[in-house]
């Protein structure tokens, strides 16, 4: 393969790959990188005649057959072995609002199904523009979720006295998350303007079919709801997408906010346009 000189360039596809297929492990996205660079070298003349006859002799074809076919064994033995979801844990939020004068922030972790079995978890903080000490006291605790409980609520303490500014955050990791976008794509709804951290309202959302078809290259919603409780102020809709595995063009679909209780208005950008990208045989080198 010749040598890439154009480092920028270089990097712009690196950027690309990282943003677009977010799941791959770094070994795929190299290997995505690889087959992405043989496709922009230049050929000599004998290179594409020798393509021309493969294609004529259906040796290609049969190769593809034969790597579509063992792809799509393994996918479904992939699938037979484990649930939809999986065991996992996650914020109930993935941002959360101070009230002003608070000497604690509560957050709440949501357990998925199966939750027939104990599962332990451990939580950290962690600095961000806000530091321990000068905003929030440290923490670093192990806890679990017994059979059959499906929420826990963690507080973390504020120094007393803090000067917090706009923009001043901190983080609290978890040992046990869900992959983002790993199967499934994300849009965030976040609630701005005045916060009422002793008010809970819901927010309801549907799917749209436009060129992508619902049920078959990704999971229909009709009746979806965020709850927004408390200091909640970011939350996420997550919808399940569909490998058929078989190529095709980019197809789009649309998330819509289509209601909201309480006196909590509903902003202007009500949809969100979803693209799924084909990605099938890109690693195929």
């Amino acid at each position: 393969m010749n040598e890439v000189k154009n480092h920028k360039a270089l990097r712009y596809i690196l950027r690309w790959i990282s943003r677009v297929y977010p799941y791959l492990s770094p070994d795929e996205q190299s290997k995505l990188l690889a087959s992405k660079l043989r496709h922009m070298q230049t050929h000599r003349r004998f290179w594409y005649r020798l393509q021309v006859i493969r294609k004529l002799t259906a040796s290609i074809r049969k190769m593809d057959l034969k790597w579509n076919s063992k792809k799509m064994l393994e996918e479904v033995d992939r699938v037979k072995e484990a649930p939809e979801i999986g065991e996992t844990i996650e914020f109930s939020a993935r941002v959360y609002s101070i009230a002003k004068g608070s000497n604690k922030v509560m957050l709440r972790i949501i357990r998925h199904k199966p939750t027939d079995k104990t599962i332990p978890f451990h939580y950290s903080t962690k600095n961000g523009v806000a530091k321990k000490d000068l905003h929030f006291l440290s923490k670093s605790e192990t806890v679990q979720f017994k059979p059959g409980e499906k929420i826990k609520e963690i507080y973390i303490d504020l120094v007393e006295g803090a000067m917090w500014q706009f923009g001043d955050v901190f983080y609290v990791r978890l040992k046990l998350v869900v992959k983002e976008n790993q199967k499934y794509v994300r849009a965030f709804v976040t609630c701005s303007g005045y916060h009422n951290e002793c008010k809970t309202f819901n927010v309801y959302y549907k799917t749209e079919a436009v060129t992508a078809k619902c049920d078959k290259d990704y999971k229909g919603i009709t009746n979806g709801v965020l709850t927004f409780m408390n200091n909640e102020y970011e939350k996420y809709i997550d919808v399940r997408i569909f490998d058929d595995m078989n190529e095709e063009k980019d197809e789009t679909f649309n998330i819509h906010l289509i209601a909201s209780t309480e006196d909590v208005t509903i902003g202007p950008n009500k949809c969100a346009v979803i693209t799924i990208i084909c990605d099938d045989n890109v690693l195929k080198i």
